[in-house]
């Protein structure tokens, strides 16, 4: 688990921000790590391996995702820490916020929008200037 996950998501879902869970995982394997971690609680759609033809680095999964949650590509926030999944969300038109969590931040920095190393200082604010950083 990443640190400041768990402030996080509540504190998003209170903001009544939509979120969404893309994973290279298939079900069975989300199913156990949500019911662990109540992950269930807080994402309104979860796309796994079983919901794609292509998985990632296609941008599939992230399109998805956004027309399920009804959101244009444009305006979504990926945290990302692969970069297959990098390379998905930057196809599906959306602003990746690289998560150093696999890779360093200098690898990482080239790929993204912005790299966060985890989420303990990551609130609401922080995610729009992210939004609106990717746009100038």
């Amino acid at each position: 688990e990443i640190p400041g996950i768990a402030t996080l998501l509540p504190h998003l879902k209170e903001s009544k921000i939509k979120l969404g869970l893309v994973t290279s995982s298939d079900l069975e394997k989300l199913t156990r790590v949500i019911t662990q971690k109540n992950l269930d609680l807080y994402f309104d759609v979860m796309i796994t391996a079983n919901d794609v033809v292509d998985g990632k680095p296609s941008p599939e999964c992230y399109l998805k995702a956004a027309d399920k949650l009804g959101v244009e590509p444009v305006n979504c926030i990926v945290f990302e820490d692969s970069f297959a999944g990098i390379y998905a969300a930057t196809s599906a038109g959306m602003v990746v916020v690289g998560v150093s969590s696999s890779h360093s931040k200098n690898e990482l920095m080239n790929e993204c929008n912005n790299v966060v190393g985890d989420f303990q200082r990551i609130g609401l604010k922080e995610i729009i200037d992210f939004h609106e950083s990717a746009e100038l």
